[in-house]
């Protein structure tokens, strides 16, 4: 009998420059390190079942990204988080993970708005953000802008941020 889990992460510092891709293969290889029982799929040439929520750009940090998997064999989430954080690069980190039912939405599809930090480093323009429409709060330091995911193009923000440190936290639905 399988188990589903979902696995919030969180990539900072040296790891905000690795890939979405890259980011994927490189905890797939540290589950199967670290010897957690991932479920494959049928066929010729098996994967592991592992399904992450949605993209984060290169150069953002994020600090609640998350991923489906599927696991042959029930293990606790502490049990996963402890075997599995010291396979990860600097940066890198699972945070929590709790079981989801096999009906639940994938991690994609239960990614709402996504609570981006911007801080006030880089020479962009707030009328610029503003123009944009999303929910804008404006702090000291930074500029908190909350902004649906659907249909969302991180180009956008990023012409307007240029070299400004970007954090992202997704609030998930259900």
């Amino acid at each position: 009998m399988s188990i589903k889990y979902r696995v919030i992460y969180e990539k900072r510092g040296p790891a905000a420059f690795i890939a979405h891709r890259a980011a994927g293969t490189l905890i797939e290889r540290a589950l199967r390190r670290a010897d957690v029982p991932i479920r494959f799929s049928e066929g010729f040439h098996p994967h592991a079942r592992i399904s992450f929520g949605p993209p984060l750009p290169v150069g953002v940090a994020g600090t609640a990204e998350a991923f489906d998997l599927l696991l042959d064999d029930g293990m606790s989430p502490s049990r996963l988080i402890e075997t599995v954080n010291p396979c990860l690069p600097e940066g890198m980190r699972l945070l929590r993970a709790f079981p989801l039912p096999p009906s639940h939405p994938s991690a994609q599809e239960a990614a709402g708005t996504a609570r981006y930090t911007i801080a006030k480093t880089g020479a962009f323009s707030l009328t610029a953000l503003a123009a944009l429409g999303w929910q804008m709060k404006e702090t000291p330091d930074s500029v908190i802008m909350n902004i649906p995911l659907r249909n969302f193009k991180h180009r956008t923000l990023r012409e307007i941020t240029g070299t400004a440190s970007v954090e992202r936290e997704i609030v998930w639905e259900g």
